[in-house]
């Protein structure tokens, strides 16, 4: 498994986050004074920042409609994580024509100090993982932008993403990291002055050290080219818990520095997008239930030898909901405007759950023919 995630996998993981809601460019603060906090007592603050968040629970979620007001498709996420080896994902993206709730491609992955699980709802399919406490994050996982837009990692032994060499991506792993700095400038940003840590050439981060270390903005450049390929802004930020400060939106903006359009002296973002958080849960407030596995009725396994067994009975209940979301993708089609978005989406989300339900009926089949024999 790979300990190490590349920048441009960490931003083409993203991609499907930004829709395509395009705002001004608000630029770097101009204003400056001088930096009143050295190296160590920063990184000395972000430790303690990040001692103090021992459990977290954020839901967020992208546009659900175009800026010229056209409902269009938007990414949904949960996402939670526990002291010391527990974590929650899930992915799932909403349509014009279904709730985020009912999405056949979305995903959960559930790890917890028994057995780590992942799982496909929409296909009522689940896989346990071999996964210790020490190992990195699976798969995507990584590249959540949670991680960089916070910065918090409640996990003593589990690597934290390093984003292939271009700077460490959360709190402790950059308090700790030689390669970053303090800028002898604080910066305006959005009112605050905030202190500049920074990996020259790599990350760059905005911080408001009079409410909690809070990353305000955050830059990634590309270490070949050394041009800047991501910015993060949070905004609006509350104090949920003491000294805990949670932005209650961030924006994301991507940058291509060969193909983006140029204008007087900033660079316009190729993907620009506002997302809001809609509910935040911090330590005491995350119980261990959040973190709980309960396979769907019907559920089938992959066990070894990538086989696939029946594990949960029932389930009939699923092709009702595959009809009922054919019914509503055929619906949504009719409207001219959206047929031919919606075509090739159709197609392929027929094909996947078409193979879900025969799957489902072959398991339901040869568990009868078991029982029989």
């Amino acid at each position: 498994m790979n300990r190490h995630v590349t920048l441009d996998a960490f931003l083409a993981s993203n991609l499907a986050l930004l829709g395509a809601m395009c705002l001004p460019d608000n630029g770097l603060a101009v204003e400056q004074r001088s930096a009143t906090i050295t190296r160590k007592e920063l990184g000395e603050r972000l430790h303690e920042v990040n001692a103090r968040v021992r459990a977290w629970y954020l839901e967020y979620e992208s546009p659900r409609e175009r800026s010229t007001g056209e409902p269009c498709s938007y990414v949904h996420r949960v996402v939670a994580a526990k002291f010391p080896d527990r974590y929650f994902h899930w992915a799932t993206h909403g349509y014009p024509f279904r709730d985020w709730r009912r999405d056949p491609f979305q995903q959960r992955l559930v790890l917890s100090p028994d057995r780590s699980v992942i799982e496909r709802p929409g296909q009522r399919h689940f896989k346990f993982l071999p996964l210790r406490s020490d190992d990195p994050l699976p798969g995507s996982m990584p590249h959540e932008i949670l991680f960089v837009a916070l910065g918090w990692w409640p996990f003593p032994t589990r690597p934290p993403p390093d984003l292939g060499g271009n700077g460490a991506s959360v709190l402790p792993a950059i308090a700790s990291s030689p390669n970053y700095d303090v800028n002898p400038w604080q910066e305006l940003l959005n009112d605050r002055w905030c202190h500049i840590l920074e990996f020259p050439g790599r990350d760059k981060l905005w911080l408001d050290c009079d409410r909690g270390c809070a990353i305000l903005a955050r830059e990634f450049f590309n270490r070949v080219k050394q041009k800047r390929v991501q910015r993060i802004e949070t905004f609006e930020h509350r104090e949920i818990q003491p000294g805990i400060w949670v932005p209650q939106a961030f924006r994301n903006m991507v940058f291509d520095p060969d193909k983006s359009e140029v204008q007087g002296s900033n660079l316009v973002a190729s993907v620009d997008t506002v997302v809001k958080i809609l509910e935040i849960r911090l330590n005491e407030q995350v119980h261990d239930d959040v973190f709980h596995f309960d396979p769907l009725p019907g559920s089938v396994q992959t066990v070894a030898d990538n086989l696939i067994e029946q594990a949960v009975p029932g389930g009939t209940e699923y092709l009702d909901e595959v009809i009922d979301g054919i019914k509503r993708q055929m619906k949504y089609s009719e409207d001219p405007a959206s047929r031919k978005a919606s075509m090739v989406e159709g197609i392929v989300e027929f094909c996947i759950i078409a193979v879900g339900a025969i799957i489902f009926i072959w398991c339901s089949a040869r568990r009868r023919m078991g029982r029989a024999s």
